[in-house]
């Protein structure tokens, strides 16, 4: 089948992508798109801190998240994260320390 990819637990189904160019000012990108996870992966070559939210969500270098979050977290360069989706997360935020790198969200089913 096209578009599965196997995460080593069962199949996940990508319904939208969205990509998020993170500087060291905090962005975010609209997530609303139906799924119940993401799988995020960052295509850069420095380390990316992000967060969850609502249209308010932001982040600050380091990975401190303010108002409007459910947490903070880095990804590395390179990595590749699966994330289930709570009720209310919206929204993607990141930032880094330094430099420029990619965020891509891929919103789907399953994980």
């Amino acid at each position: 089948m096209a578009n599965l990819v196997n995460t080593g637990i069962q199949y996940f189904y990508p319904e939208v992508n969205s990509t998020l160019a993170v500087t060291s000012t905090t962005g975010r990108v609209d997530l609303t798109q139906t799924g119940d996870c993401i799988m995020l992966a960052n295509d850069g070559y420095v380390t990316a801190y992000f967060a969850l939210g609502d249209v308010t969500v932001t982040v600050v270098a380091g990975g401190v998240v303010t108002a409007g979050s459910t947490g903070g977290m880095a990804i590395l360069a390179g990595e590749r994260l699966q994330i289930r989706m709570i009720p209310g997360q919206t929204y993607l935020a990141g930032i880094t320390d330094s430099g420029t790198t990619t965020l891509r969200a891929s919103r789907g089913s399953g994980q």
